[in-house]
């Protein structure tokens, strides 16, 4: 009988929070775990032009607060997120994670506004990073759905949770 191959891994400490750094937000999913909230992301493996990107995930657990500042944002390519996460201990078991994001405020004339770094913050009891295992090289450094699925499916995701 052949043994399944994990499609996706769960991620060490040092590597879920180096998962905002260079990434983009594909979706912000709140369907998948109670009081939880999963950021969906590609990855790129490093700022090296041939470099692979990969699927990841960012859950977020026991949820309370979100601060994702998006005034007159055009977010018609994803989010960017630039920083590696910091974590700032709040009362009752709570951190409040924070991480910088590309989110470019167009003026009425439909010009863009700087700075565009914008400090995104979720209130959480809890954090767990996941990726696939499989990586790809993508031209752009994103990828399509059905690629991003090839690579590791919400349930191949989930299963490692």
């Amino acid at each position: 009988m052949k043994e399944k191959i994990n499609a996706a891994k769960k991620l060490s400490e040092i590597e879920t929070i180096e998962l905002t750094r260079d990434s983009r937000v594909m979706a912000i999913r709140w369907d998948l775990i109670p009081w939880g909230l999963v950021l969906d992301l590609d990855v790129k493996e490093s700022e090296a032009i041939d470099a692979s990107t990969y699927r990841a995930w960012l859950v977020f657990t026991g949820v309370s607060e979100i601060t994702w500042p998006l005034d007159n944002t055009r977010l018609s390519h994803g989010c960017f997120l630039t920083s590696e996460i910091s974590i700032t201990d709040e009362p009752d078991d709570f951190q409040e994670y924070g991480f910088w994001g590309m989110l470019p405020t167009h003026a009425k004339d439909e010009s863009v506004l700087y700075p565009m770094s914008k400090i995104i913050t979720i209130k959480a009891k809890g954090i767990v990073g996941i990726c696939s295992v499989k990586k790809i090289h993508s031209e752009d450094g994103f990828l399509e759905r059905k690629t991003r699925l090839n690579l590791a499916s919400d349930d191949d995701m989930l299963a490692v949770l």
